[in-house]
């Protein structure tokens, strides 16, 4: 045993336990479910470790195992290749893989359909994590303006006042939310987690949440004092519908976020 594999052991006492566990042919689901606790246990602790160089293949090839036992195909074929690419090049055990996975007039050679990167329509909503906090952070600071302006009919126009700052603080408090949600999501994007996609939907429904209840309260300001609303919250609203569609049945996301 070399000193590297000393130094690692019970990572790989581990993952070797899961991997000749998963080569059995039947799992339940609920055994699954216990496997991938493990697996993600394990993802935490060592898949940025550097010091542990190409061993950690053997994390993505227990994660292209669970997949593949779960029925989910695509996503096992690239975690599959990544464990090739961690190792260094392909190797027996990733022959017989892909013997099985994919139908076999498809040589092992042949590269997936997606190769794992943020590529294609992924990297154009990837610009969003740059653009879109511009825009939230000028919403916040538009939504305190309108408290300044409120506090000046305080007295005279309480009615006002009220309408006003019901307004204000729904723009600065979903926009603030909308802000630190977009950090945390901006995080799994770019370290590729399997998690995204869940997240990536989660976010752009409370985005479209967002947009229709401030578009509402805003449209029964407009109708209240006769000026006119700003009908913008409808086109981000059809940007998010289609942003989650996308993300809901793109194969490239589900071939991309699978660490």
């Amino acid at each position: 045993m070399t000193a590297l594999e000393k130094n690692y052991s019970h990572y790989n006492s581990t993952v070797d336990a899961i991997i000749n566990l998963l080569e059995k042919d039947t799992h339940e689901p609920a055994a699954l479910d216990k496997i991938q606790t493990k697996l993600d246990l394990l993802a935490d602790k060592y898949q940025e470790d550097e010091a542990l160089g190409t061993l950690r293949y053997k994390l993505y090839q227990a994660q292209a195992m669970l997949l593949y036992r779960e029925g989910h195909n695509n996503e096992a074929i690239a975690c599959m290749h990544e464990a090739i690419k961690l190792k260094g090049g392909s190797y027996k055990f990733a022959e017989e893989f892909f013997d099985n996975v994919l139908p076999e007039e498809n040589a092992i050679t042949e590269p997936p359909e997606f190769n794992g990167e943020i590529d294609g329509w992924l990297s154009w909503f990837g610009i969003n994590f740059v653009i879109t906090p511009v825009f939230f952070v000028y919403y916040i600071f538009s939504g305190f303006g309108l408290l300044n302006k409120a506090g000046a009919v305080r007295l005279t126009k309480p009615e006002v006042y009220k309408d006003v700052r019901s307004l204000a603080l729904t723009i600065v408090i979903f926009y603030a939310i909308e802000l630190l949600l977009l950090g945390v999501f901006g995080y799994f994007f770019f370290k590729r987690k399997r998690y995204t996609r869940a997240i990536a939907i989660g976010f752009l429904i409370f985005v479209i949440y967002v947009a229709a209840n401030i578009g509402s309260v805003a449209q029964s300001f407009a109708s209240k004092y006769g000026v006119q609303s700003d009908a913008s919250s409808n086109s981000s609203t059809g940007v998010a519908i289609l942003w989650l569609l996308y993300w809901i049945f793109s194969k490239r996301v589900k071939a991309t976020f699978v660490k």
